[in-house]
């Protein structure tokens, strides 16, 4: 079988687990699969970060802002 090339675009939480997820699932099943990831930015991780301040760990990322059945709609699309 011919080796498969996947280009997964953007670094954020989505693209890196997309990436890992693919790749592991290509070694597990031994299935000629090639993951290649691109990112714009110079860091990976998207809007979520963390920045060090001292002894300080600030975490920062996007809140998701939503309606209730706004975020009940989401939740039934993204959860098997």
């Amino acid at each position: 079988m011919d080796e498969k090339k996947v280009i997964v675009v953007g670094g954020g939480i989505t693209g890196l687990a997309t990436a890992y997820y693919l790749q592991k699932e290509a070694r597990e099943k031994q299935l000629p699969i090639k993951v290649k990831l691109i990112e714009a930015s110079d860091r990976l991780g998207g809007v979520i970060s963390t920045e060090k301040r001292d002894a300080l760990s600030l975490k920062e990322g996007r809140i998701l802002s939503c309606e209730k059945n706004e975020c009940d709609e989401i939740d039934r699309r993204s959860w098997p």
